[in-house]
């Protein structure tokens, strides 16, 4: 559970202060704040930013003053180890994809030039008289329906 209604407020912050900072409409913010709309990762790091604080502090909603997490926000922190084992795993599946994904792009390439190779040795293949006598008797065959 994300706490950026508390650190912003601890800092003493508006949502007006924030979305500023940040360029995230606000009612984006307003309902990422409210645990509305899911938090991309990368606005989740703007915010953060913004209020000058790491995304843990967001996750764990104390505000690191240098003298080390609070005794509630150590009893917090294995959320924090979900969180990063749950982000790994996204990580993996993404990687995954974008494996396959490549694969797929990678094999029509190929096939696109295989064919590309086709079509020049058919044309290589072709005897210019052939063609010229082909394209002359088109032209005749076009002129006649006309």
């Amino acid at each position: 559970m994300l706490k950026i209604k508390e650190v912003r407020e601890k800092r003493k912050l508006s949502q007006d202060d924030v979305v500023k900072a940040t360029g995230i409409p606000k009612r984006s913010y307003v309902n990422y704040e409210n645990e509305i709309t899911d938090i991309p990762l990368s606005k989740l790091q703007n915010i953060a930013s913004a209020l000058k604080v790491n995304i843990q502090e967001l996750i764990s909603g104390g505000v690191d003053t240098g003298e080390g997490l609070a005794q509630e926000e150590a009893a917090q922190y294995p959320s924090l180890k979900e969180f990063h084992a749950d982000l790994k795993k996204d990580l993996a599946a993404l990687a995954e994809g974008m494996t396959k994904n490549f694969e797929v792009v990678s094999k029509g390439i190929m096939q696109g030039l295989k064919d590309q190779q086709k079509v020049v040795n058919f044309i290589k293949d072709l005897d210019a008289k052939e063609i010229s006598t082909a394209s002359k008797g088109l032209n005749e065959f076009l002129q006649e329906k006309e």
